[in-house]
């Protein structure tokens, strides 16, 4: 199958390598040194779980029209979009499958405004990777990483099946949900939690989820997330938040947000698609969110500074 990996990072870097060793064609988009070393030399990927890999494979900063992708990884920020949803353009042709993986609120939507809802797949991963330098990624989880992805009306279409199949790899362990809207509000709402109480008080997670007023104050942001899904009719378990918390505090906060790591490095970061997008949304469906804005208010100044710097 020929795949665009839309967002070389550490996420579609790990996934990328790993369809291309399994034979895919695939080619990513990428920029600056992270390209040229791409091109030059390959993808370099070291996994606590594959093992340590190669891969030749060819970058480019974005398609010509020259080639057709069957399939689209779009692995970018969600603060990218604006640049990334008419960028994989060129290589979107009929019967394209464009699947994504963005962490957040608003991707769907957004590249169904472009290419029409009946080419978008919405899709999750839970993938704990970085990108350690032009082209170079480490992914660090104790098994293989997931992408779980579906129809939005549950049922098991043609293209899902083409898409399983191709994800069907060694190193991804590829699941189709029944009901992706439940799954992806489940992260989401663990996401908003993790990475809005890490960036919010600058400190790691784990010191974050041992101090119990701040453990609290997880609890409180993914009750509103949860509320605002219950508004709008999502399936997810009355004790979804309570469950999650004890978990947290059962593996002693042991996760790393990737929207923490870009704050510490500088970087832009999600907050918009994240706790900003449970702020909106309540507000459409008038659940009050006060936490969630307050972090999304705050963090914006830091964001609107990092993407000033960045020249976006």
């Amino acid at each position: 199958m020929k795949i665009l990996i839309m967002g070389s990072g550490s996420v579609g870097g790990y996934f990328g390598a790993v369809l291309s060793r399994a034979g895919h064609e695939v080619v990513f988009i990428a920029r600056g040194s992270h390209l040229e070393a791409i091109n030059s030399s390959g993808l370099r990927v070291k996994s606590d779980a594959m093992g340590t890999f190669e891969v030749q494979a060819s970058g480019m900063e974005r398609p010509d029209g020259s080639w057709k992708a069957d399939l689209v990884l779009y692995c970018v920020k969600g603060y990218d979009n604006h640049t990334g949803v008419p960028t994989i353009g060129p290589a979107v042709g009929d019967g394209t499958v464009v699947l994504t993986l963005q962490n957040g609120m608003g991707s769907v939507d957004a590249l169904a405004a472009a290419y029409g809802r009946e080419a978008v797949l919405p899709g999750l991963t839970y993938v704990d990777a970085t990108r350690t330098g032009p082209g170079a990624v480490s992914e660090f989880g104790l098994k293989a990483p997931d992408i779980v992805f579906g129809e939005e009306d549950g049922r098991e279409s043609a293209r899902v099946s083409r898409v399983r199949k191709a994800l069907d790899v060694e190193g991804i362990d590829v699941k189709v949900a029944d009901d992706i809207t439940k799954e992806l509000w489940s992260k989401f709402i663990y996401i908003c939690g993790l990475s809005g109480s890490t960036c919010i008080t600058r400190s790691t997670f784990d010191q974050v989820v041992m101090t119990p007023h701040t453990l609290e104050f997880v609890r409180s942001i993914m009750r509103e997330a949860y509320a605002v899904s219950q508004a709008l009719g999502v399936n997810i378990a009355a004790d979804y938040v309570d469950t999650t918390v004890d978990y947290f505090v059962s593996i002693k906060g042991e996760n790393t947000s990737s929207m923490y790591t870009d704050l510490m490095r500088g970087s832009p970061i999600e907050v918009e698609v994240l706790n900003g997008a449970v702020a909106r949304m309540g507000a459409e469906v008038s659940v009050p969110t006060p936490v969630n804005s307050f972090i999304a208010t705050c963090l914006s100044l830091y964001h609107a500074r990092a993407m000033e710097e960045r020249g976006s």
